[in-house]
C-alpha cells in the first residue's frame, strides 16, 4: 500500500510527523500501529521502560513511599 501526501519542502520535521500521524497512522487498526511503533523503536534503537500503577515494583521511589 502506498500513500502520497503533498507537503512543502520547507516543512519542519515536526510538521511532517504530525501530518503523517494524522493522515496515515489514523487510517490503520491498533494492531498495525503497535507493530509499526515497536519496529520503529527497534530500528532507531530506542528502549522504552513502561511504568504503571499496577507495577509499582518498577519504580523504587513508589516502594519507598508505600
Amino acid at each position: 500500500m502506498t500513500y502520497f501526501l503533498p507537503i512543502n519542502i520547507s516543512n519542519t520535521l515536526q510538521k511532517v510527523t504530525k501530518l503523517y500521524i494524522r493522515e496515515i497512522v489514523s487510517l490503520h487498526d491498533p494492531r498495525f500501529n503497535s507493530k509499526l511503533w515497536k519496529r520503529l523503536q527497534k530500528v532507531i534503537e530506542i528502549k522504552l521502560h513502561h511504568n504503571s500503577t499496577f507495577h509499582t515494583y518498577i519504580n523504587g521511589q513508589s516502594e519507598r513511599i508505600i
